[in-house]
């Protein structure tokens, strides 16, 4: 449930205890630097996958699959929209292929909070 932005929905009303943690920062460029493409990438940062992606300009042009968590709902301050997140991958050639798990709100009325999506290549390059 952590993140590097703030909560907005509903379940920050069920955390008990909270704490701030510094933890460092880096690309997935400069993580990638070094290793043999090509590469599967799977991101789950609560609802900061966009600036994931933004750090990975290099890496994803020798991406093959991108699975991640895209949030649906206004989950946390500055999160990015589905379609940018959507867009930033298909300015990479990867588009989405599949929805692997879907997570509800907290009711049966509740509209989906987040998908986990399978992105792959439109073409071979």
């Amino acid at each position: 449930m952590a993140s590097l932005l703030d909560r907005q929905d509903t379940l920050v009303k069920t955390f008990t205890d909270t704490e701030i943690r510094d933890v460092p920062v880096v690309t997935l460029d400069s993580l990638a630097e070094g290793h043999i493409a090509p590469f599967g990438i799977k991101i789950d940062t609560e609802g900061f996958e966009a600036q994931v992606l933004a750090g990975a300009t290099e890496t994803l042009k020798q991406t093959e699959f991108v699975i991640l968590e895209l949030s649906l709902t206004h989950r946390f301050d500055g999160v990015a929209p589905p379609s940018a997140v959507i867009a930033t991958l298909a300015a990479h050639g990867l588009e989405m292929r599949d929805v692997l798990a879907m997570a509800d709100g907290p009711t049966k009325r509740s509209k989906p909070r987040h998908i986990d999506v399978l992105f792959t290549r439109w073409a071979a390059s």
